[in-house]
């Protein structure tokens, strides 16, 4: 990562942080809480984890789109908002943008522009804006700018069905496959459809929800990709909610060092950071299925230091773990305020 780009998540942190310092993070935690109670984990793993995924690499704006949605949906909300619409015509780009933010009253959800103007990821998107120069000193960051809010205590989180619903209106099916298509061998789909109706013929009754025709092949295709991608972004959907449920807990805990979580620093393995006597440190949840060290502090392997969490499903098993996490009604398991304690202690203070 270009280190102008962790200057430019610097700056976006410094102006997020004043909300993060006036948020009531009891009421927010309890409410993000109840919301994870509510979820059918034993109803989506039915059906949803049991479905074999085509085995493609979810890449450019796709990848970025998917992170975006999920953090706008249950942690903040990036907006790309318009300040100038004076742009002389020949920049295109900044033109055609300005006038897109016009027609929709001058703010759009930054996740809603991914790719519609030739930005695969938020990384390219904000290299764009703070460092493209155009002639004559006209920087896109004169005429547009990004904001940031946080979800506000009246806020209802979708559930999987709802995100899903969003998600689906922002990708098109034929442009996916396209772009995966190195990662799409036809034949095995179809070789996967056959094993997969011969072990249980209600399961397609999945692509009747998507509307996908299915008495051609080329549509049973497109429908199997459809209802792996849904299932694939179950998985990729829970394991964000459990990360922001960190972000979560630390912020209800912890009154003098608030921790943001950003798509940027996400992809490149930092799953919340926070400022420190002028420095960044960030928080990686590690699952683990055997035990390792406690926690430990790892250096040169992402942007910034990142301490390394362990965290485990069958935390009830491990002696070190078993004061530090908790299971939901529903089996979902969260950190504890004394998880929190235990890390701000050994590494922030």
């Amino acid at each position: 990562m270009s280190k102008d780009v962790v200057k430019i998540i610097e700056k976006l942190y410094e102006s997020f942080l004043p909300k993060l310092q006036i948020a009531n993070w009891e009421k927010l935690t309890l409410k993000y809480e109840k919301f994870l109670k509510t979820i059918p984990l034993s109803e989506y793993r039915k059906n949803l984890q049991k479905i074999k995924t085509v085995e493609f690499d979810l890449s450019g704006k796709y990848r970025s789109l998917h992170l975006s949605l999920i953090y706008h949906l249950y942690w903040k909300r990036k907006f790309v908002v318009l300040i100038n619409n004076d742009v002389p015509s020949r920049y295109k780009k900044l033109k055609n943008l300005a006038n897109l933010l016009k027609d929709f009253n001058g703010k759009i959800p930054l996740y809603q522009l991914l790719g519609c103007l030739g930005f695969d990821s938020e990384e390219k998107f904000i290299n764009w804006l703070y460092f493209k120069k155009y002639s004559k000193g006209v920087f896109p960051i004169n005429f547009i700018e990004l904001k940031q809010e946080l979800i506000s205590d009246n806020y209802m989180f979708p559930s999987f069905e709802d995100f899903w619903k969003e998600y689906k209106n922002n990708i098109d099916l034929n442009e996916f496959i396209s772009q995966h298509q190195n990662f799409i061998d036809v034949e095995i789909i179809k070789s996967q459809i056959i094993q997969e109706i011969k072990k249980d013929q209600g399961l397609f009754i999945l692509l009747k929800e998507e509307d996908v025709k299915t008495e051609r092949t080329n549509e049973l295709i497109k429908g199997y990709i459809l209802v792996g991608l849904k299932a694939r972004m179950y998985r990729t959907w829970i394991s964000l909610l459990t990360q922001l449920d960190l972000s979560y807990i630390w912020n209800k805990t912890i009154d003098t060092i608030k921790m943001d979580s950003d798509v940027i620093l996400d992809l490149k393995g930092v799953d919340i950071y926070g400022k420190v006597k002028d420095c960044f440190i960030g928080l990686q949840i590690k699952k683990r299925s055997r035990r390792h060290e406690a926690l430990k502090i790892t250096e040169g392997k992402t942007p910034i230091n990142t301490v390394d969490i362990p965290y485990d499903l069958d935390f009830e098993k491990d002696e070190y773990l078993q004061d530090k996490l908790k299971r939901l009604e529903n089996g979902f398991v969260v950190f504890t305020e004394n998880y929190i304690r235990h890390i701000y202690e050994k590494f922030f203070k």
